[in-house]
C-alpha cells in the first residue's frame, strides 16, 4: 500500500493495440506502484528462482507511518536479500510488466541492469553466497495512474533465473486498495470470460502471429506458436496457438481434426524442450464457464511443480 503526495492524473484505459511506447511509461510508473513496503509484507509469488532462498523483498523509504509515501520527483530504492543457489560469473537485472489493458509483457529499461556494479550483488556469484541487490527507481511526475503484474528478474550468465519474483501492483491512486490475492486473479479472468464477445478485428493472439505485438515465442511452425504465459500460474507455463483463427474448441470442425492433433504434438515437443520431464498439465478453457477469456483457441501447458485434483 502506498501514498503518492502529488494528485493522480486522470487516464483512460489503455487499448489492447495501444503504443508499446505508451505502454512501457505505463510500466515504469507501474514499477514504483508495485514496490511496497517491508512493514507491510511484501506480497509476491516467486516464477523459477533457481535454488535461491529469498529472505527479503522491501522498499525505501516509506517512514515510520502504516502506509508508504512515494513523492513524486524522488526516488524509491528496491532492495532483495537472498541466498544464491548457484554459482555465476556474472548476473543481470531484467524487468517487465503486464500494465492494464496491454495483456503481454512489456519490457522497462534499467538505467544500468548489471546486477554486480549496479546492483551491489558480489561477483562472481558463488553458490551458497549471501547476496544483496538494490535498485533505485525515480518516481516522475509524468507516471500515470494504472494496475500491472511486474516480473523481475535477476540472470545468470547462461540467461537462467538466479531470481524470478511476480509482484501484482495495485492502481497508485487507490492506496486503501489491498494488493490483489492469488485468487483475485481468476476472478478477473472469470469476469473477462463472461464479458467477453466475438469482434470482426484481430484478437491479441491474432496480434501476437502477426507479430504487431511481441511475445516472448518458445515455439513456431507453419501452423502453430507457442508463447510463455503473460500471468504464469506454475514455474512453467506458456500457451499453444492455432495460426488458424478457431474462436473456441466448440467451433472446430471434422476439418480441423489434423490442426488439433499437431497443438497437442506442439506441446508435446514444447514441454521436452523446456525440460518439464516429470510432467505437466494441459488446460483448454472453453466458453464463460470454461474462464475462456480471449476468443481464440488456445492450450494452456503447465509444468514445474506437482499440479493437484481436482483443478478448477
Amino acid at each position: 500500500m502506498s501514498l503518492l503526495t502529488d494528485s493522480c492524473p486522470v487516464t483512460a484505459p489503455i487499448p489492447p493495440d495501444c503504443e508499446m511506447a505508451a505502454a512501457r511509461v505505463a510500466m515504469a510508473a507501474v514499477l514504483v506502484a508495485a514496490l511496497v513496503p517491508a512493514s507491510l509484507a511484501i506480497h509476491y509469488t516467486d516464477c523459477g528462482s533457481k535454488g535461491a532462498t529469498i529472505s527479503d523483498v522491501s522498499i525505501t523509504p516509506c517512514g515510520n507511518g502504516p502506509k508508504c509515501v512515494l513523492v513524486r520527483g524522488q526516488t524509491a530504492t528496491l532492495n532483495i536479500t537472498f541466498t544464491a543457489g548457484e554459482e555465476s560469473k556474472s548476473a543481470t537485472a531484467s524487468v517487465h510488466g503486464k500494465v492494464s489493458g496491454v495483456p503481454i509483457f512489456v519490457p522497462f529499461e534499467l538505467p544500468d541492469d548489471n546486477a554486480c556494479t549496479a546492483g551491489g550483488m558480489s561477483c562472481p556469484v558463488a553458490k551458497g553466497s549471501a547476496q544483496h541487490y538494490s535498485q533505485a527507481i525515480a518516481i516522475k511526475r509524468i507516471f500515470p495512474a494504472v494496475s500491472a503484474l511486474v516480473k523481475w528478474e535477476i540472470l545468470d550468465a547462461e540467461k537462467k533465473d538466479m531470481i524470478c519474483l511476480l509482484i501484482p501492483a495495485a492502481d497508485r491512486c487507490l492506496p486503501s486498495a489491498p494488493l490483489l490475492p492469488p485468487r483475485r486473479a481468476m476472478g478477473d479472468e472469470v469476469e473477462k470470460a463472461r464479458a467477453a464477445k466475438p469482434a470482426p478485428g484481430p484478437t491479441i493472439f491474432d496480434k501476437i502471429i502477426d507479430k504487431s505485438i511481441p511475445a516472448d515465442i518458445i515455439y513456431e511452425d507453419d501452423q502453430c506458436l507457442a508463447f510463455r504465459d503473460i500471468s504464469p500460474q506454475a514455474p512453467n507455463h506458456f500457451l499453444v496457438i492455432p495460426k488458424k483463427r478457431l474462436s473456441s474448441l466448440s467451433d472446430a470442425e471434422d476439418a480441423d481434426q489434423q490442426l488439433l492433433g499437431h497443438m497437442m504434438l506442439v506441446a508435446k515437443k514444447t514441454a521436452a524442450q523446456e525440460k518439464l520431464d516429470n510432467g505437466y498439465r494441459l488446460v483448454i478453457n472453453n466458453g464463460p464457464d470454461g474462464a475462456q477469456s480471449v476468443l481464440h483457441l488456445h492450450l494452456h501447458v503447465m509444468g514445474g511443480r506437482q499440479m493437484g485434483w481436482p483443478p478448477g
